[in-house]
């Protein structure tokens, strides 16, 4: 990781997280999993998922006729909210039928000319008489905490208070085309300029001469032991952090490299 500390910078001028991720997917194509943020809840009354599925109905249509959940400008039409609100209620017989269901559900790529880029979905399990409710979404219209509100708002029969997305990201994009925009633009660019392009590590196969940007997703359960440390009050940053930091410290480790760029 590049150390700046030493330097000084215009903080006024540094883009904002939500800035660079709109400079992102301006040039994002299609996309894929990758890029897709989740929430879920299992419960155990299945006759309430006639209920809930009404609910979430309501609750995403209130959220994105209001633009809360949209990625343009002015967000989508109230009279069409209701067609655009994407739930499957689907029965399987045993719990891995259901995951892999879930899995295979989550991971299904979005249109991302489709509005809205969210999709909601009850997975019921005959053989414990239980149900899973769960939320997917583009990262370009929200984030994991935003998932679990909507899940908590379903639940409780209640329409979030959210920030409209599209007016958010239309003010963000318009700050990016005045002159302060383009001077933090341009001390992004100094500041990446000739970091390494590629990793030098070790790897199982050669590198091909192009990036395919395809993704693969690998599986770990934490210990109790661990989760512990990771969200205990004295910790140091939210969980996705210090995971992050950790997964810096790996690759420092492996690549013997002080400049490593993680995006």
């Amino acid at each position: 990781m590049r150390n700046v500390s030493g330097e000084h910078h215009d903080v006024r001028g540094a883009l904002s997280a939500q800035q660079e991720r709109i400079v992102f997917l301006d040039d994002l194509g299609q996309g894929g999993p990758q890029h897709h943020v989740c929430a879920a809840v299992e419960f155990d009354d299945i006759a309430a998922v006639d209920q809930l599925a009404q609910a979430a109905v309501a609750v995403v249509s209130s959220i994105v006729g209001s633009g809360g959940l949209s990625g343009r400008p002015g967000g989508v039409a109230n009279e069409h909210v209701a067609t655009h609100v994407a739930l499957i209620d689907e029965t399987y017989r045993d719990s891995d039928a259901v995951a892999a269901r879930l899995k295979a559900w989550v991971l299904e790529p979005f249109a991302l000319r489709a509005e809205p880029l969210v999709r909601i979905g009850f997975f019921k399990n005959i053989a414990t008489s239980s149900a899973i409710l769960a939320i997917v979404a583009h990262a370009a219209i929200a984030d994991p905490r935003s998932c679990e509100r909507i899940i908590d708002a379903i639940l409780d029969r209640s329409v979030p208070e959210l920030q409209p997305f599209a007016s958010f990201a239309e003010e963000q994009r318009s700050w990016l085309h005045t002159d302060a925009g383009e001077r933090a633009l341009q001390d992004w660019c100094t500041r990446l300029a000739g970091v390494p392009l590629a990793l030098q590590i070790a790897t199982d196969f050669r590198r091909p001469a192009q990036p395919t940007y395809r993704t693969a997703t690998i599986e770990r359960t934490l210990g109790p032991a661990i989760l512990d440390v990771l969200t205990r009050d004295d910790a140091s940053g939210s969980v996705e952090a210090q995971m992050l930091t950790a997964w810096a410290g790996l690759l420092v480790r492996y690549s013997n490299q002080d400049d490593i760029v993680i995006g």
